[in-house]
């Protein structure tokens, strides 16, 4: 991350640290908002796989690692947000099972010797550029016990052929909508299971385009991949891809901003969106997880 790019995104995340906090907080009404669905997926998997010790990279206000410490050995909050840890040690006090640390993501996964079944990293790799990326998944790597998960989620790229929108019109500038279509229909396809037992191979090439600014996130790079980009790149590290999961589903065009409408949708789809044997909602959904297990 450049030194622009790392200012930018610290000064915007110690700004709203407050607000974020209000989002993140596990209730029904936060429910359906972007954050809780990322930490919800977390959750449900540290819990169904019965894991023990968790690292949360760029944990925010640290509503994640409060919850997964009722159910832990040991839950590590980190973030380079000093208001963040501040925000997140102030509401969720520390104990023997829950700690909250500001500092360099990077320099804390270089230096630490401790092991995690789970390490999970939410809105958090779109701020670092491709190499950058692929650097952070073998340091993750390396902080995971042996069959350990990570868990990531990751602006979806294949939305920008459903967003209609500026994203939209520059990947048609950029020649990029075949390749596009041709990944998300093969997530719609019997061949998506393959994806995931890595029995195909399936590249795509794809052009670069400028990023709008969305969300009101005030940072200039905020990077988009694909489910098979970052699949690819996980498996040759030596991880195998559990699910891929649709998150910020739009059910209806994203133009249409009432939340009620849009809530209610993704209430009652929640028989399919449960359900992790279906790539179909992936391509409109705005953002998708990864759960991956180290397996070499």
């Amino acid at each position: 991350m450049s030194k622009k790019q790392q200012q930018q995104t610290k000064i915007f995340f110690d700004k709203i640290h407050l607000d974020w906090h209000k989002r993140a907080v596990f209730n029904k009404k936060n429910h359906f908002n972007t954050i809780n669905e990322r930490n919800n997926f977390a959750l449900h998997y540290f819990k169904k796989l019965r894991l023990k010790k968790h690292l949360d990279l760029g944990c925010g206000s640290g509503e994640l690692i409060n919850i997964t410490s009722k159910y832990s050995k040991k839950s590590v909050g980190i973030d380079f947000s000093n208001s963040m840890i501040s925000t997140a040690k102030k509401k969720y006090s520390e104990n023997i099972k829950r700690n909250f640390y500001s500092m360099d993501i990077k320099k804390y996964l270089e230096e630490n010797k401790n092991k995690y079944d789970l390490i999970s990293a939410n809105g958090f790799f779109e701020y670092f550029s491709t190499n950058e990326m692929n650097d952070l998944f073998k340091k993750i790597k390396q902080n995971l016990n042996k069959n350990g998960y990570l868990i990531g989620s990751f602006r979806n790229r294949l939305f920008n052929i459903f967003s209609l929108n500026e994203f939209s019109l520059n990947e048609l500038k950029a020649k990029n909508l075949n390749n596009l279509l041709k990944e998300a229909v093969l997530l719609n396809s019997p061949k998506y299971k393959m994806i995931l037992n890595k029995k195909i191979k399936h590249n795509i090439r794809l052009k670069q385009i400028t990023h709008p600014e969305t969300g009101g996130v005030k940072v200039k790079i905020r990077n988009q991949y694909t489910p098979i980009e970052i699949s690819t790149q996980l498996i040759k590290i030596g991880f195998s891809i559990e699910n891929i999961y649709p998150i910020n589903l739009h059910l209806i065009n994203p133009k249409i901003k009432n939340n009620k409408v849009v809530t209610d949708l993704k209430r009652k789809s929640l028989k399919v969106y449960n359900d992790i044997n279906f790539g179909s909602l992936i391509s409109q959904s705005s953002t998708f997880m990864i759960l991956a297990k180290k397996i070499k």
